[in-house]
């Protein structure tokens, strides 16, 4: 009997939760894994720990690697999806990558170009990254995934922190047909993986979108009981469609441009109002969307501001939200809040950023020296604080 999918959980948490992500292994195994479906896990609890386990009701199948296995090496992740492809073959993949979260910022790289130094991390600890270069980035997941002889996967998860950005989204978008990711924080519990699995356990044949939207309906139904402590915002996103939100995005980034030298005020009120994430240099795009539009005005402007949220409603598979987080949030975008844009976003980061919306940003922040550019930024911080997957010295 062939299986209908496997699930490949990437687990580095060799950074303060090896607890969360044994828990995660124990709750995976709590499911009747049948014939129809394979789930495999590489996990790394401490540098030099490295094992593979294979889900079994009750008790996993554990298998150490030897000797010093780089998880932040894309090598690490190509050899793993086809190990795991070929030891446990199905007509689908999934690969769910489980960590710390940052969006699309290499601070190390960042810090390199001459930008800011990080606020999140202190130079001992941006130093120790770079000399174990033990992360990776979006670039380098997706080089990993285009390596591997299936050269993409049929749904891209991220079980971590800020991961659904248009910037990844497009990043990513020829390796996989289906992401699920959160544009905010992930809780240290992580997703539901019990309920998921036992779902997928019980109808094996849902196609890559629906099981996006399993994975999406069991995690709301895990944390809105609590979403007033434990803010969330998980999406679903048609990898189909980023092509054309990044279009539409490009247009309305012409035409702010074009507005720029008499709108500068209302545009920094606009980013001042949106909603934004923990790592403030991030916006929620529909919420940017709607203040611009409330600011404003001019029948081309306005067209453009309808393509994007048209394009945007197209990539957001349908899903719900908790009810602590403002707004139905899909993807965020990079905004900086008030200094000037990353060098590694304007110059080197790739192919994907010499785009109309960098060389927006580029203009837009010229006379922040001169302080003509507002400092403000609209936080959470109506909401309590939670433990996710962001401690107060990571990302």
């Amino acid at each position: 009997m062939s299986a209908k999918w496997t699930i490949l959980v990437y687990m580095k948490a060799d950074d303060g939760l090896a607890a969360a992500a044994l828990a995660n292994i124990e709750d995976m195994c709590k499911v009747a894994i049948d014939p129809h479906l394979h789930v495999v896990v590489q996990l790394q609890t401490r540098v030099g720990t490295t094992a593979r386990y294979r889900i079994r009701h009750g008790e996993p199948e554990r298998t150490p690697l030897h000797g010093n296995v780089n998880m932040g090496d894309p090598k690490t992740v190509t050899e793993f999806v086809d190990w795991a492809r070929g030891a446990y073959p199905a007509e689908r993949t999934a690969l769910v990558v489980w960590g710390h979260g940052g969006g699309w910022e290499d601070e190390v790289a960042d810090e390199r170009l001459g930008s800011r130094p990080s606020s999140v991390r202190t130079k001992e600890q941006i130093g120790h990254r770079r000399r174990l270069k033990s992360y990776l980035t979006d670039k380098e997941l997706r080089q990993a995934i285009a390596q591997t002889r299936g050269k993409r996967v049929d749904l891209l998860g991220f079980d971590a922190c800020e991961m659904a950005m248009l910037e990844i989204a497009g990043e990513l978008r020829e390796v996989a047909s289906v992401m699920v990711a959160s544009e905010g924080d992930i809780p240290v519990e992580s997703w539901p993986y019990e309920k998921l699995l036992s779902h997928l356990a019980k109808k094996p044949d849902l196609e890559p979108t629906d099981f996006a939207r399993v994975v999406v309906g069991d995690y709301d139904h895990a944390y809105h009981a609590t979403a007033e402590t434990k803010p969330f915002a998980i999406s679903a996103v048609d990898f189909a469609s980023v092509e054309a939100l990044r279009e539409a995005i490009d247009a309305l980034s012409q035409e702010l441009l074009t507005h720029l030298p008499n709108a500068r005020s209302a545009i920094a009120e606009a980013r001042d109002a949106t909603y934004t994430l923990r790592n403030t240099d991030y916006v929620d795009l529909a919420s940017l969307i709607e203040e611009l539009e409330r600011r404003l005005k001019g029948d081309a402007f306005s067209a453009s501001v309808r393509r994007v949220r048209a394009a945007l409603d197209v990539t957001r598979i349908p899903n719900q939200k908790g009810a602590a987080a403002p707004r139905p949030g899909t993807l965020s975008v990079y905004f900086p809040t008030s200094r000037t844009p990353s060098p590694l976003y304007l110059a080197e980061y790739g192919r994907l950023h010499d785009t109309p919306w960098a060389k927006f940003l580029r203009e837009f922040f010229r006379p922040a020296r001169a302080g003509l550019v507002s400092t403000g930024v609209h936080r959470r911080d109506d909401v309590a604080p939670v433990r996710t997957r962001r401690p107060a010295s990571s990302r």
